[in-house]
């Protein structure tokens, strides 16, 4: 999946006043693409919980201590679920024979991918869309400078990514089916 990004000075407004939508354009764009960012949202919030089980499932094996695990999970962003989750993996399958770690750091990287799809979609400034689509994700600080990071989002890269988080879902669930013995 290729995602068209590129950087441009903060200062330069020139870049979406050329290619501004106009109302009308800019309702028909959202009204378009709202539902699929609901159906994102959604979707990767499928994986965010199949971690959480799959982190209190490696925890507690017990039913009636799931409420332990859960305390810490609860505290935990994203991010920090990933690392634990690997980690817990790689301790529970460092005696095991099996060639493992190639296909943990593979659902590891697609896990943390579907984080960025889904930030990326979150936090986009909504407001200020080109025609071509680009839409603002971030600012960054360089020692050059501060920079705006555009994308194209448009319900056809929206539904790519809905895909590819899709896809990440059933690889995690694969990942665990074959890896851990329960």
């Amino acid at each position: 999946m290729m995602c068209i990004k590129f950087e441009e000075d903060i200062n330069n407004y020139e870049l979406l006043l050329d290619k501004e939508m106009t109302n009308e354009e800019y309702e028909s764009y959202i009204a378009e693409i709202m539902p699929l960012i609901g159906e994102l949202v959604i979707t990767f919030n499928r994986i965010d919980s199949s971690i959480n089980i799959y982190i209190k499932d490696l925890v507690s094996n017990s039913f009636y201590e799931d409420e332990i695990p859960y305390i810490f999970i609860s505290e935990m962003n994203y991010s920090s679920k990933i690392n634990v989750l690997k980690k817990l993996y790689n301790y529970f399958l460092r005696t095991t024979q099996k060639e493992y770690k190639k296909d943990l750091e593979k659902i590891i990287s697609e896990l943390q991918k579907a984080g960025t799809i889904r930030n990326n979609i979150i936090h986009a400034e909504w407001d200020e869309v080109s025609k071509d689509y680009m839409v603002k994700i971030k600012t960054k600080v360089k020692q050059s400078g501060a920079v705006n990071i555009y994308r194209i989002i448009n319900s056809d890269t929206i539904k790519k990514e809905i895909l590819f988080i899709e896809d990440t879902q059933e690889n995690l669930e694969k990942f665990d089916d074959e890896y851990m013995e329960r």
